[in-house]
């Protein structure tokens, strides 16, 4: 091999060991850097691990007195638990005596609610057989469940019979009877009159008051029957009264008819000739003659007035016309206009309100506004009459009123006014026959309503008339009988 070759070896592994040592002492630095990182971390880790030794220390000392403090505890808790055990041995004693307590404290309710129950039966039983007719329960099969003592007495029955009886076998009308109570299961409440048969078959009315009434889901009828047999003797005798009344005032009206009819012709000729008398001889003979022929005029013209007025009270129910509706607005205007003359030498003031439409005789109402509104011009004060005229519905009924604000009317007289040829002043104070508010009260009662006044002596008066809203189909036909 030649040197050149050799020489460019041995620089080729000089070069090689260059870049070893260079590498070398890398490596060795890069080993210098790891020692000092490591012997950080080893400094590092002594001090985690010297920390974490305190905190295991820590620890232990926490746990050694956490254990202790457990032991403390379980100790104070087997403390309490044995105290527990002692009160709860003291409570289930006391436990013990209280349920016995409570025990005779239930009986003693017991005994006192039972006392309470028989004094409340007994207390019933004492109302029940105290009631003065008779009082029974039965159910929906008509079965007599309970009764009282007046049962067995009015019908002659003995209780073990009773017991054995349905509530029809006390009846003859069953049929009816059975129907009736099923109204009572139906709708819950009825009032009937039936005959009651006892036992040695007789008949007396009772009148029947059942209410139904549910107990603990069973159905029952609760009934109380009263003897009315006091109340339909007095309604027949008050029938057979007020029939002889009836054919009393129909003669009376008749009578009053004829008589007034009849004695006008004789009237006539009386005042003709009084007045033929007065027109020839007045002032021929002497004053105390004229006196006579005067009274004569004056008696005969009173006695025709009153005739007249008699003749219009006995039409009221004898020539009154059928009921029809009328308007009542129309009527006061024709009332009004045969007042006028009066209302105006009085200056009346007339207010009226809306009246309403009635079925009524328009005829008879035009008379009765004429003599209520004519009384109130009649008795004025010093001021000029005042009337208001109005009406309101109430009760089914219109409440008419005519109120002024004229002399008014002792209380002590309300009632007399109304009677007929009755006068609270003397004809020279007050003109008239005492006839009119007598009038009006015919007039008002043959429409089925009522008049009345209300007044104080000085304060002015107020005249209430009521008319039916509705008249029934019966009322009606009677009212045409009273015309024929």
């Amino acid at each position: 091999m030649s040197n050149n070759k050799l020489q460019k070896q041995l620089q080729e592994e000089r070069n090689i060991v260059r870049s070893l040592q260079i590498e070398l002492e890398e490596t060795n630095k890069g080993i210098m850097v790891l020692t000092l990182e490591l012997e950080k971390a080893n400094e590092k880790l002594e001090q985690q691990v010297e920390q974490r030794t305190l905190e295991l220390r820590n620890i232990q000392e926490v746990l050694t007195m956490s254990v202790k403090e457990l032991k403390r505890k379980l100790k104070e808790a087997e403390n309490t638990i044995q105290t527990l055990q002692t009160e709860l041995t003291e409570t289930n004693k006391g436990m013990l005596s209280l349920t016995l307590e409570l025990e005779h404290s239930k009986e003693r309710i017991r005994n006192h609610m039972k006392k309470d129950l028989q004094r409340e039966k007994n207390l019933s039983k004492f109302i029940i057989n105290s009631l003065p007719g008779i009082f029974f329960i039965i159910d929906k099969n008509r079965r007599l469940i309970r009764w009282n003592k007046n049962l067995e007495k009015i019908s002659g029955y003995s209780l073990k019979e009773i017991s054995n009886m349905n509530i029809l076998d006390f009846f003859l009308e069953k049929n009816i009877l059975n129907d009736k109570l099923k109204e009572v299961f139906d709708k819950g409440r009825l009032n009937f009159e039936i005959n009651f048969i006892s036992k040695n078959g007789i008949s007396t009315p009772f009148y029947f008051m059942g209410k139904y009434k549910e107990i603990h889901k069973d159905i029952f009828l609760i009934g109380v029957g009263i003897d009315i047999s006091d109340r339909k003797r007095a309604e027949e005798k008050l029938k057979i009264i007020l029939n002889r009344l009836e054919i009393s005032n129909k003669e009376l009206e008749q009578f009053a008819y004829i008589a007034s009819h009849d004695l006008q012709e004789p009237l006539r000729m009386i005042s003709s000739y009084v007045q033929l008398l007065a027109k020839r001889y007045k002032g021929k003979l002497d004053d105390e003659a004229d006196d006579f022929i005067y009274y004569a005029v004056d008696g005969t013209n009173r006695m025709k007035q009153l005739i007249n007025d008699l003749l219009t009270y006995s039409r009221v129910g004898t020539r009154g016309k059928p009921f029809d509706r009328v308007d009542c607005d129309k009527i006061l205007d024709r009332a009004l206009n045969n007042l006028t003359k009066l209302i105006e030498e009085n200056s009346a003031i007339i207010i009226r309100n809306s009246l309403p439409e009635v079925m009524a005789d328009g005829s008879q109402m035009e008379q009765l506004f004429q003599n209520l509104i004519s009384n109130a011009i009649k008795f004025r004060n010093k001021a000029p009459p005042r009337i208001l005229i109005s009406a309101e519905n109430k009760n089914e009924n219109w409440i008419f009123s005519v109120q002024d604000n004229g002399i008014g009317i002792d209380p002590e007289y309300f009632e007399r006014i109304f009677v007929i040829f009755q006068r609270l002043h003397t004809r020279e104070e007050y003109p008239g026959t005492g006839i009119g508010l007598a009038l009006c009260k015919k007039i008002v009662e043959r429409h089925k309503g009522k008049i009345w006044v209300d007044s104080q002596l000085g304060e002015g008066a107020t005249f209430y008339f009521t008319i039916p809203e509705r008249i029934e189909i019966k009322n009606e036909i009677l009212l045409k009988d009273e015309k024929l």
